[in-house]
């Protein structure tokens, strides 16, 4: 679990392929020159693979934050700026998203848990 401009999330612990303080970036990014997708303003070369550092507040549409952590997601070339890591637990159940989410929203999301009586959303990683 991870929090986002104060709001929690999940992600499957096998998405995510590292974590690291957005501190130990410094010199490693690079700007995108008036990017056509607001949430990506910036990309991180490792290695053979350019990663698209995406702004999770602006993705969400949360309040603005300063992120500390960055998620290297596995399998697509993303990674997700984030306030802080809530926890690590198990998810023993995930509900299909209800028809209230009708948007673009549908593809960011694989469904909700209810993790410590609190409903939560279960991030799609390649919805980013």
């Amino acid at each position: 679990m991870f929090r986002v401009g104060g709001q929690l999330f999940a992600i499957s612990s096998a998405s995510v392929q590292e974590v690291r303080s957005v501190d130990s970036l410094t010199g490693m990014t690079q700007e995108i020159p008036q990017s056509t997708v607001r949430k990506v303003r910036h990309t991180v070369r490792r290695g053979d693979t350019t990663h698209y550092v995406v702004n999770g507040t602006v993705h969400f549409g949360v309040q603005a934050a300063a992120a500390s952590l960055i998620f290297f997601l596995r399998h697509t070339p993303t990674a997700l700026l984030i306030d802080g890591i809530e926890k690590m637990t198990t998810m023993t159940y995930l509900q299909a998203l209800p028809q209230a989410f009708c948007h673009e929203e549908r593809n960011w999301y694989r469904g909700l848990t209810a993790l410590d009586q609190t409903v939560v959303p279960v991030v799609r990683p390649e919805g980013f």
